[in-house]
C-alpha cells in the first residue's frame, strides 16, 4: 500500500486510485485506474479527486437545515478536518455519483474532453413547420443497445470479457432475425419465433438457445429503460428443460493424454499440469494467483482463489488447502 489513495495493482504498471462508497445501502471499495506509472503525478490526481468528493460532500451538509453557527464552522473547515469530519459522520457517495465525479476530475487533470460528440443547438423552426416534417423515430439497432448495454450495465456488474462477447453476439443475431421490423412491433410470437429458429434451423443446443434468450431479455429490459421500446415480447417467454441426457458430457483426459503430460520433459510444463490437475482451478484463475495467495490458518496452508465465475458483481474467494 503506497498511501491512503493511491495502490499498485500487481501485473499493472498503472497507479489505482481507492476510496469507500455506498452500493446498495452497504459500504463498498472503488478502484479507479489512474493512468500514470508516476507517482507523484498519480498522489496529485488522487488528492483533487478526493478533495472533489468531499466538497460535494459538504455541500450536501450546508444544504441541509441547520444553526448558523454549525453552517460557519463547516465554512471555516479546513482540509484536514473536512476529512475528519466526514469519516466521524461516516458520509459516503453513492457509487454512480463517485464514478462520475472521478471520471469528471481525471478528464480537468488531463485536459481532455469526456464527450467528444458535441451535438450544435439546431435552428428554432416554427411549430407548425415541426409537426408537417416530423419524422417517425428511428430506433437503434440491436447491437447498438448491447454495447451501450456493456459500456453501462457490464461495467457495473464487472462482467467478464466473455459475458460482453455474448451480449454483442445476441445483438447481432437478434439484427438478423428481425432485420425487416421495426422494433416497436415485436410481440410474444415474434420472440417465440426467434427462439424456433435457434433450436431448429440455427441447429444450437438447448442450453445454448437459453443462454440468448436470457441475454435478450436483459436487452429488452435496457431498451425499455432508454426508450427504445415500451415493451419486453421475451419477459414471459419460457425456456427449454435440459434433461441430464441432453446435457454436455465431460470432455475428461484419456490415459494416453495424461502418460503424454507426466512423461514430457519440459518440467515445468508438467508441474504446471500437475497443479492444474490437482486444484481444479481454471486457467484464468490460475494466472491471478500471486505470492498473496497462500496463507495459512490453523497450521493448514491454502490457496485463497478468486472464482471465475461472480454474479451481480461480487467478489467471491474459495480456499483449496495445500497438503
Amino acid at each position: 500500500m503506497l498511501s491512503k489513495l493511491i495502490t499498485k495493482i500487481s501485473n499493472r504498471s498503472n497507479f489505482y486510485y481507492f476510496d469507500t462508497a455506498m452500493k446498495d445501502g452497504r459500504k463498498t471499495t472503488v478502484r479507479y485506474c489512474l493512468f500514470t506509472d508516476d507517482e507523484s503525478e498519480a498522489r496529485t490526481l488522487a488528492s483533487k479527486i478526493k478533495a472533489k468528493v468531499n466538497l460535494t460532500l459538504m455541500q450536501r451538509i450546508a444544504r441541509k437545515p441547520a444553526s448558523l453557527a454549525l453552517l460557519i464552522r463547516n465554512q471555516r473547515r479546513s482540509k484536514e478536518d473536512a476529512d475528519s469530519f466526514i469519516k466521524a459522520n461516516k458520509l459516503f457517495l453513492d457509487i454512480c455519483e463517485y464514478k462520475s465525479l472521478f471520471q469528471s476530475a481525471v478528464a480537468e487533470f488531463y485536459n481532455v474532453t469526456l464527450y467528444q460528440e458535441q451535438s450544435t443547438p439546431a435552428l428554432e423552426t416554427p411549430s407548425i413547420i415541426q409537426k408537417d416534417t416530423q419524422k417517425p423515430k428511428r430506433h437503434l439497432s440491436f447491437e447498438k443497445i448491447a454495447k451501450r448495454y456493456i459500456q453501462t450495465e457490464c461495467e457495473k456488474l464487472k462482467s467478464s470479457d466473455k459475458t460482453k462477447g455474448y451480449y454483442v453476439k445476441t445483438g447481432k443475431i437478434l439484427d438478423e432475425f428481425f432485420k425487416n421490423k421495426d422494433m416497436s412491433e415485436l410481440d410474444y410470437n415474434s420472440a417465440e419465433n426467434f427462439q424456433s429458429h435457434l433450436l431448429k434451423t440455427q441447429k444450437l443446443h438447448k442450453k445454448t438457445v437459453n443462454n440468448y434468450i436470457s441475454y435478450s431479455k436483459r436487452l429488452f429490459d435496457y431498451a425499455i429503460r432508454i426508450n427504445e421500446v415500451a415493451s419486453n415480447p421475451f419477459k414471459t417467454l419460457t425456456s427449454f428443460k435440459i434433461t441430464a441426457e441432453e446435457k454436455s458430457p465431460k470432455d475428461n483426459f484419456t490415459m494416453g493424454e495424461l502418460g503424454l503430460v507426466f512423461d514430457t520433459d519440459r518440467l515445468d510444463l508438467r508441474n504446471y499440469m500437475m497443479f492444474a490437475l490437482y486444484t481444479g482451478l481454471r486457467l484464468n484463475e490460475i494466472w491471478q494467483l500471486d505470492g498473496m495467495s497462500i496463507d495459512e490458518r490453523e497450521g493448514v496452508k491454502f490457496i485463497n482463489v478468486k472464482t471465475a465465475k461472480q454474479k451481480g458483481g461480487a467478489v467471491k474467494y474459495r480456499q483449496i488447502p495445500i497438503h
